[in-house]
């Protein structure tokens, strides 16, 4: 009886939680053109709810990116006097360990942000393709 009633009253919130994590859970994808002096990334929120402070590789990027809008960044690349000419776009700085030898783009980066209801997430994405135009893949989106 009581033991039961218990057992099931944990599954349904368990359940709920799931499906709410499901409901909330981002969806963000990268894409990434080498320019040579740069590497411009562009950051697309696919998802119908928008994200609040993002971090790129652990630098602040914006405060928000809105429903089904996509946000431009600039890295630079080490041993390159080159900046970025567009103030709008952020622009932030690769290390020599995030691009290896004889590769055109990092092979992972990773973006934590806030969601609608200020909950934290994290992702590692990975790199796919490494020749004119990159796309990177989400690992998994991790609350933190």
């Amino acid at each position: 009886g009581i033991f039961l009633s218990f057992w099931k009253y944990s599954e349904d919130k368990s359940r709920q939680k799931k499906e709410h994590e499901d409901a909330v859970r981002p969806k963000i994808s990268i894409s990434a053109v080498n320019r040579i002096s740069r590497i411009d990334f562009e950051i697309f929120n696919q998802g119908s709810l928008p994200l609040s402070s993002i971090y790129f590789n652990g630098e602040f990027i914006c405060n928000n990116i809105g429903a089904n809008k996509s946000k431009p960044v600039s890295a630079l690349i080490p041993d390159n006097d080159y900046g970025n000419d567009d103030f709008e776009i952020p622009c932030i700085w690769l290390s020599a360990d995030d691009i290896k030898s004889g590769e055109n783009y990092p092979k992972s980066i990773h973006i934590c942000f806030d969601d609608h209801e200020g909950t934290s997430w994290e992702c590692t994405f990975n790199r796919y393709g490494d020749d004119e135009m990159a796309r990177y893949c989400p690992e998994g989106y991790y609350l933190l």
